[in-house]
């Protein structure tokens, strides 16, 4: 699995380097954790081989396979990188989803764009423009789930 992960980050020219996260709070930290995980667990979607050069979208999922609806636990992450006419790739979209009854829904969004940082608490319908401490608080808590390997399914998607 890892020869196959190394080749598909390769040919998507996906890496610490080709990552940018400017003009927004994002942490080289978190990219690199986000890189480390990709390696040593992904499971890439076999579609993406046969269009890596089309591929200008994509999604990372992180899971924890003990989240329960009625215990809860760590919440299922999507994270979704676009690639700029650039060449660069940049992040998009962080969802934290959170299972409210039987309904798997989106908790906090963060978007990312070319002007403005968005936050979305869609538990309370609050939104905040610039919300950077909210989002350093939640990018902390990540990289630390990460570093503690929380999310053992790992899967990536063009």
């Amino acid at each position: 699995m890892e020869k196959v992960t190394l080749k598909v980050l390769t040919e998507l020219d996906f890496n610490i380097n080709s990552i940018d996260t400017q003009p927004f709070p994002i942490s080289e930290k978190l990219t690199r954790c986000i890189m480390s995980s990709l390696r040593r667990m992904a499971k890439i979607n076999t579609s993406i081989e046969e269009g890596l050069s089309k591929c200008n979208n994509m999604e990372i999922i992180f899971k924890n396979s003990e989240y329960d609806i009625k215990k809860e636990g760590h919440s299922t992450m999507s994270i979704f990188f676009e690639r700029n006419s650039d060449g660069l790739w940049r992040y998009s979209t962080i969802d934290e989803l959170r299972y409210f009854g039987d309904w798997l829904e989106t908790a906090l969004t963060f978007e990312f764009s070319k002007h403005d940082f968005l936050a979305t608490n869609c538990m309370f319908g609050t939104y905040s423009k610039n919300d950077y401490p909210l989002y350093k608080l939640w990018e902390k808590n990540f990289v630390y789930n990460l570093n503690e390997d929380v999310f053992d399914i790992i899967t990536m998607e063009c």
